[in-house]
């Protein structure tokens, strides 16, 4: 499982941007952490990031 950091770290971001990709369900949760914060499965941030990837390409 990695955190909201993790995530920002693979998509050199802010972890604003990553809790905003996902209330525009750009990038999946699956469960929150004992803060409450999201946690995201390896699988499903590497969807993410294929598909950020073939957007930019298709640009």
């Amino acid at each position: 499982m990695l955190t909201i950091n993790d995530v920002a770290l693979i998509f050199e971001v802010t972890p604003a941007t990553i809790r905003l990709w996902c209330e525009q369900g750009k990038i999946m949760t699956r469960c929150v952490g004992p803060h409450g914060d999201p946690r995201f499965l390896h699988e499903d941030v590497a969807i993410a990031y294929l598909d950020r990837s073939i957007r930019k390409s298709l640009r």
